[in-house]
Order: C-alpha cells, then sequence, then structure tokens
C-alpha cells in the first residue's frame, strides 16, 4: 500500500507498528516526517538534526522518540530526538567513529560499532636509470 503521495525515503517501523518515520528533502534540507502505518496521514515532520550522520533511526522501545547517529568531527554517538524536536545524548564517547548501533528490545542494552581510521601520506618518487 503506498503511504505517501510524496518522495520519501529511509524508513523505519516503530515498535508498534503504528507510525513509520520517513527522510525527504523539502525547501532545500532533509526532514524527518511520520506517518500513521495505515497511511491515513501525516502525523509529524521534524527538521534533520544537523549532527545525524547517516539516514538511519531507529525507533525507542516505547516509542516516543527516534535513535539516530551523531557524528561531530571524528567522534560519533548516539543521539535521541524527541518529537518535539529537541536532542539528548545516549552516549557520550570522547574518540572513534560509530557506523552501526541497536538497541534491545526492552531498551535496556545497546550495541553499537566503532572504529579509527588511520591513513599515512607517502611520497613516491622515481630516480632516473643510469647508463652503463
Amino acid at each position: 500500500m503506498q503511504l505517501t503521495e510524496f518522495r520519501a525515503k529511509w524508513a523505519a517501523i516503530s515498535a508498534d507498528g503504528s507510525r513509520i518515520s520517513y527522510f525527504q528533502m523539502a525547501d532545500g534540507r532533509w526532514r524527518i516526517g511520520i506517518v500513521s502505518s495505515d497511511g491515513t496521514s501525516v502525523l509529524q515532520r521534524l527538521d534533520a538534526p544537523a549532527d545525524l550522520k547517516y539516514s538511519t533511526v531507529h525507533w525507542s522501545p516505547d516509542n516516543r522518540a527516534l535513535f539516530y547517529i551523531s557524528a561531530i568531527g571524528n567522534v560519533g554517538n548516539v543521539r535521541l530526538l524527541l518529537f518535539d524536536g529537541t536532542t539528548k545524548p545516549l552516549t557520550t564517547f570522547t574518540s572513534h567513529w560509530l557506523s552501526d548501533f541497536s538497541l534491545s528490545r526492552d531498551g535496556k542494552r545497546l550495541a553499537v560499532t566503532r572504529s579509527q581510521s588511520l591513513s599515512d601520506v607517502v611520497l613516491l618518487h622515481s630516480t632516473p636509470k643510469t647508463q652503463e
């Protein structure tokens, strides 16, 4: 069943199955919308947080907020996006990138995938061959 008459992507279904969040580009910026799962109405639209890194959100077990990956510099954390548009930290890491996370069904445990990228710059040059 088609739920929207507009372009929407990266859907996530609420824990109770009654709502679906989606991302939508509107007025030159990303927004997160909430639509009823029966498609009868758009319930809410929020500006996507400026620190949102990926287009993935997960619903909280109580359906009162969305979790997302926040990235400031090279440090990633999980934050809650409340439906009044405010955000709250769930983690407070001070180093490493966060590439994925999952919350247990009861909301008591969090699994995260963290990484760090290291790289070097090397200048290679060739020397002319000497004639024998």
